[in-house]
């Protein structure tokens, strides 16, 4: 088995994204992704690329030049996140999208605590 197939449907089970899933984030059809994942075909550059991000890895992780998946996550991958899933939703979803970051921005001003804040009881 290639590592790039093992690796991918690893990172897909630590993430708990489905394989329609991925596929849909990364803009890929979902046989193409599944062909990738069960090691009948290699992924061209570019998906590489795209699977990477969606699976908040690096390239290096999925060609087997790294052992882990990646270092923790910045803002720069969080908007790269954000725009390859806004590349791929449909108008209405991506005006509902950008209501909801909206709402998150002002309650955020408003000084309540968001989730990532909240202390546990």
């Amino acid at each position: 088995m290639r590592v790039i197939a093992r690796k991918l449907r690893q990172r897909a089970k630590d993430l708990g994204l489905s394989h329609a899933e991925i596929a849909r984030r990364a803009g890929l059809a979902e046989n193409r992704f599944g062909n990738y994942a069960n090691d009948e075909r290699l992924p061209d550059f570019e998906a590489i690329i795209r699977l990477s991000a969606v699976l908040d890895t690096t390239p290096n992780y999925l060609i087997g030049f790294e052992d882990i998946p990646g270092p923790e996550p910045g803002r720069a991958h969080w908007l790269a996140r954000l725009q390859a899933a806004a590349a791929v939703l449909a108008d209405e979803d991506l005006e509902l999208a950008v209501k909801q970051i909206e709402v998150l921005i002002a309650h955020r001003r408003q000084g309540q605590p968001g989730p990532a804040e909240e202390e546990d009881d």
